[in-house]
């Protein structure tokens, strides 16, 4: 069996920026990865029911946004 070669860091970059959470599975850390998902689905509602029409899209989901930013980071 040959040992598992480490992913290059700009894949791993990629891969969280185009699906958050993901990066954190190919580092090995599955938990990590699905609770930053969780986090970034339910914090997005959060300030999703928070905010009213007026704001902007951006606005609306800013604490989905917020924690999906520190999972690419994390990443």
């Amino acid at each position: 069996m040959t040992p598992e070669l480490p992913h290059h860091p700009y894949r791993i970059l990629a891969v969280s920026l185009l699906l958050p959470g993901v990066g954190q599975f190919l580092l090995g850390q599955p938990r990590r990865g699905l609770a930053f998902v969780f986090l970034i689905v339910m914090l997005g509602s959060v300030t999703f029911h928070l905010t009213t029409p007026a704001h902007s899209l951006v606005g609306r989901y800013t604490g989905g946004i917020f924690i999906y930013g520190i999972a690419v980071l994390d990443a």
